[in-house]
């Protein structure tokens, strides 16, 4: 991690900011006004800090106290809630933040960040503050009243576990364009064709040849068909036709006049139609596609247009022939049914189930009682 850079809101307020990966850390370090100051002055520093947080995306001088209160406050605080604690907790409420110092079982000499000169009162003011959603990954929060610091406040530290996910974002796959390629056929053979005579050698290895023809084919491709570009449209049969009509039909639609409300109606009940026929022509003209590709046993485009055209993956079992039992394959429809009648015939051929007379029971031995199971019950024979 690196330091990105540091904000001095005012003597009070300071934002520092780190690079990480998928997401920068923001710490915020708040040193907040004390109960001799005027609410107005305390209102100002709370709107200042939400300013930064919005900006940019805590340790406070309030006193929360002991007992839990919802989420935003563990069971080991220290003290009795002040004014200006409840207002730190409507704060932690409306950004879903938690004081971490709250939340750990420690000694009350692990909790009080401040004591009054002549150590004669000691008070929890400073909390670190983080979102509910890390809470979590906070493995200990407290203050460390031995820390030799500068200041008549303890230190508070929190131990984290950090473990940021970094996004693996997958690059596109490039699509070629078979609908160009389609009108180039021809012209497309014929350059493939010229670039392998080019480069053809009679010395050339097998492998070395199917070089010579891969580069061919991606080098033609490349020129002459290109990758397809943009999204295709989620309504094809929509033509510029209609798009004019829809523009024209939205000009009058705030029109409240009777001309206008009649002007609407046509212009709606023509687009209607005009829509309803060309989507009905669309579907039908893939229709005959499909059933053409399924025909010529182009399975793999076949599935790949049915996905385009639905948004699923739909899979069946396009095979039409079934083995024998001497492993024959067969193919005609009339021999694949006699095989299903005669294999159902056998499956439930009452002549070949074994009879009672024929099924031997085991002996039962004698075992002790505390090794047998419970005893099946008339009621669960019945029901089974």
């Amino acid at each position: 991690m690196r330091v990105m850079k540091i904000v001095l809101q005012n003597d009070r307020l300071l934002l520092m900011k780190m690079q990480a990966e998928p997401a920068d850390l923001v710490i915020i370090q708040v040193y907040m006004l004390t109960s001799t100051h005027e609410d107005n002055e305390v209102e100002e520093l709370y709107e200042q800090l939400d300013c930064l947080i919005k900006a940019e995306k805590g340790d406070w001088n309030c006193i929360i106290g002991e007992g839990q209160d919802e989420k935003e406050v563990g069971a080991f605080g220290l003290g009795t809630r002040n004014e200006r604690g409840e207002r730190l907790m409507e704060f932690c409420r409306q950004r879903k933040l938690v004081a971490t110092n709250t939340c750990f079982e420690h000694e009350k000499r692990r909790r009080y960040t401040w004591k009054l000169p002549g150590d004669t009162r000691r008070y929890q003011l400073d909390y670190i503050l983080v979102r509910q959603r890390f809470r979590n990954s906070v493995k200990n929060s407290c203050s460390y009243p031995g820390a030799d610091a500068d200041s008549d406040h303890n230190l508070v530290v929190m131990k984290q576990t950090v473990k940021l996910k970094k996004l693996k974002r997958r690059r596109k796959k490039l699509q070629w364009n078979l609908q160009k390629l389609e009108a180039k056929v021809e012209s497309f053979q014929n350059k493939v064709n010229e670039k392998i005579r080019d480069n053809n050698q009679s010395d050339v290895s097998i492998e070395g040849k199917w070089k010579i023809l891969k580069n061919a084919v991606l080098e033609v491709a490349k020129n002459e068909v290109g990758y397809r570009t943009g999204s295709e449209a989620r309504k094809p049969w929509v033509t510029h036709e209609m798009i004019r009509k829809m523009d024209e039909r939205r000009k009058w639609k705030n029109v409240s006049t009777d001309v206008g409300v009649k002007k609407y109606k046509q212009l709606n009940n023509e687009l209607r139609r005009e829509t309803d026929k060309a989507r009905e022509d669309w579907w039908m003209e893939q229709s005959q596609n499909l059933d053409e590709l399924d025909s010529k046993g182009r399975t793999d485009v076949f599935y790949r247009k049915l996905h385009q055209l639905t948004g699923q993956n739909i899979m069946r079992n396009s095979s039409k022939a079934i083995k024998d039992k001497d492993g024959t394959l067969l193919t005609d429809k009339s021999d694949i049914i006699e095989k299903w009648r005669k294999y159902i015939e056998t499956l439930y051929d009452a002549e070949r189930k074994p009879v009672k007379d024929s099924l031997v029971l085991e002996q039962e031995e004698e075992v002790d009682k505390q090794c047998k199971g419970q005893d099946l019950l008339v009621s669960e024979i019945r029901a089974a």
